[in-house]
């Protein structure tokens, strides 16, 4: 992956993650691809090498399905997808197949990522590590904000970033 690149888009990728214009997706091998809308994650370096670190919940399928295939597709969409975003955000993989609906599509590639074909930008991440936000770590108030109602504690996926996809004919 070209680092200069990659840190010439980062103001652009970082807005679309806190605007929640980002969907996550793994391939599942029974199923197929599956993904969920994200708008947490970070954006880092570490052993001298670019990753994306996701958060994901512990009962989302699509945590089943990274678990399963060691890697992620980070998939950033220009505007005009909410419906796509919005579905993805809300319907569980364990009760449909999202992808069904039509509202976007994926491709996978040979080294089997899933990358949604209407993302401006995808990156594709093997995972390396991870760990387990834990409530014994974690600050009170942000337990009673963000994990009152259900205690699922997020599983951080580190994710080195092997390829970055940028498609042109799309408009940033």
């Amino acid at each position: 992956m070209d680092n200069g690149i990659f840190l010439s888009k980062i103001e652009y990728m970082m807005k679309k993650l806190i605007d929640g214009q980002v969907i996550l997706t793994a391939v599942d091998e029974d199923r197929g691809a599956t993904g969920m809308t994200i708008a947490w994650g970070f954006f880092g370096n570490m052993w001298n090498e670019s990753f994306f670190i996701a958060a994901v919940r512990p009962y989302r399928y699509t945590l089943k399905a990274i678990h399963e295939a060691d890697s992620f597709s980070v998939n950033f969409f220009d505007d005009g997808h909410k419906d796509a975003l919005n579905y993805f955000g809300s319907v569980s993989a364990y009760d449909e197949d999202k992808f069904e609906k039509g509202l976007i599509h994926y491709s996978e590639t040979k080294d089997r990522f899933a990358m949604i074909n209407e993302a401006r930008i995808v990156l594709n991440c093997h995972i390396v590590t991870n760990n387990q936000i834990e409530a014994f770590n974690l600050e009170g108030s942000y337990i009673r904000k963000h994990y009152q109602q259900d205690n699922g504690y997020h599983a951080m996926l580190y994710g080195r970033i092997d390829e970055m996809v940028i498609r042109d004919h799309l408009k940033i």
